[in-house]
């Protein structure tokens, strides 16, 4: 159930970063969702779903901390709902026992 949380947590947090708000928000935005995107990655490669895998190496990619990718404030837009969009889905899509803190998520 955690980890349903933490979806619907940057997922929201991807669709508030619509509004206008200080630099620092987007660099903390930029690591959630890399660190999101990047176990919702593991959690693909794991069970074999290629689909899935592409599309969530392109957010992790998009969401890099390391090298940031920069664009205007219209393509982020975009990238921001398709990405919350992509995690919200995700939801439905990937059974419970597919997940790495499985033992947690049973009790």
């Amino acid at each position: 159930m955690f980890i349903y949380l933490i979806r619907i947590i940057t997922a929201i947090l991807l669709l508030f970063a619509l509004g206008k708000h200080p630099y620092s928000y987007y660099i903390i935005l930029r690591i959630i969702v890399f660190a999101t995107s990047f176990y919702l990655l593991y959690v693909t490669y794991n069970s074999g779903m290629k689909n899935w895998m592409t599309i969530f190496i392109i957010i992790v990619l998009l969401f890099n901390p390391i090298l940031p990718i920069h664009f205007n404030k219209g393509v982020w837009a975009i990238i921001d709902i398709s990405s919350a969009a992509a995690i919200l889905v995700s939801i439905l899509y990937f059974p419970k026992k597919l997940s790495i803190f499985k033992e947690s998520e049973d009790k």
